[in-house]
């Protein structure tokens, strides 16, 4: 067996600080254990006791009720970078001192639970998100499916955009086509944005109030999608439709029917179409690919855990906002009424 200064360089420092121990599971990242990745070298050695007899399978050593199996040990090897016998004394080492927490207690406090659970949770997410990646290259399929989700499209993919303002004749509108109609007499030879608007503002003036509208609209592609980040949703097809037959910033449509009234459409600005190669997509893209690769996996094995376990909750809903302190003075999660912890 090699000697301690020997595997404590090896594994680069995973016993603590001077100001106490710094525990961390092998295959949680370091961020979980809140600690540095390099310390003083310890100046005791740590004794290793492990059952060997009748190890099945691919058991390389347990330690009480811990089994260290082979691919473990393998996979701590290649993370941390370091010999499969040091990657065994490491897992060895770690089993024995979480069984001397759990026996001198204190650990086991909600302050202490929490945030193992939560490391915990995080690496098998991680170890996931590994498999996800280890399936191979995106393919084209995957890229597609992932710009429709949101509107990371609209930086990477899409078509012609066109920007336009509208004069409105609210759907019930009696003679409704009729109205739109003058109302796009009014507005034709405006020779701005900024005068369509006003000059169709003025025209509603002479009709009950509410009876035209006018709006400035973000850009949008052919389908109707809005073609702005943060934006989201769609303008009706039929108002596509009739924006995109306009050829020109400065053009005005003839009236357009669609379920919301009749409209007058100014056209103010086409953008170009926007397309980026394989290599952007795939970076930009990336995480939300490996995202639904787990997800059918990750979700069906919490389901199968909830089905697994009974799940019961007690108290009532308002505990769930107010604490509920004991005779000692500590609420239930462990907390003095000054915000102090009981250290239980």
């Amino acid at each position: 067996m090699r000697s301690w200064e020997g595997r404590h360089r090896g594994v680069q420092g995973w016993l603590g600080r001077r100001t106490g121990l710094a525990l961390a599971l092998a295959l949680v990242p370091a961020g979980c254990s809140g600690g540095s990745s390099t310390s003083p070298a310890p100046t005791k050695k740590v004794a290793i006791e492990a059952t060997s007899a009748k190890l099945e399978g691919d058991v390389l050593a347990q330690v009480g009720e811990r089994r260290i199996r082979r691919d473990e040990v393998a996979a701590v090897a290649r993370a941390k970078k370091i010999t499969p016998r040091e990657a065994v004394q490491l897992l060895i080492e770690e089993a024995l001192l979480a069984q001397a927490a759990e026996k001198q207690g204190g650990l086991g406090s909600v302050a202490t639970r929490h945030p193992m659970a939560a490391c915990l949770a995080r690496a098998l997410v991680r170890r996931y998100d590994d498999e996800a990646r280890a399936q191979g290259p995106f393919t084209d399929a995957e890229l597609e499916a992932a710009l429709l989700i949101g509107d990371t499209w609209v930086d990477l993919e899409r078509g012609e955009a066109r920007t336009v303002a509208h004069a409105l004749v609210r759907t019930g509108t009696t003679e409704g086509a009729a109205i739109g109609a003058r109302l796009r007499a009014a507005v034709v030879s405006a020779p701005d944005v900024q005068a369509f608007l006003t000059a169709a503002r003025a025209f509603g003036t002479t009709l009950p109030a509410g009876t035209v509208v006018t709006e400035s609209l973000p850009a949008f592609v052919e389908d109707g999608r809005i073609a702005q980040k943060g934006q989201g949703g769609t303008v009706d097809e039929g108002f596509a439709k009739g924006a995109f037959a306009l050829a020109t910033p400065g053009s005005t449509s003839e009236v357009i029917e669609t379920p919301f009234g009749f409209h007058v459409i100014r056209l103010v600005a086409i953008s170009p179409p926007l397309h980026s190669n394989r290599e952007k997509k795939v970076a930009t893209l990336g995480a939300e690919i490996v995202r639904a690769r787990v997800g059918g996996t990750f979700q069906g094995l919490l389901e199968k855990l909830r089905n697994a376990v009974k799940l019961e909750f007690l108290g009532t809903d308002d505990d769930l906002i107010t604490p509920r302190y004991d005779k000692a003075g500590y609420d239930k999660a462990g907390y003095d009424k000054a915000g102090g912890s009981s250290g239980t």
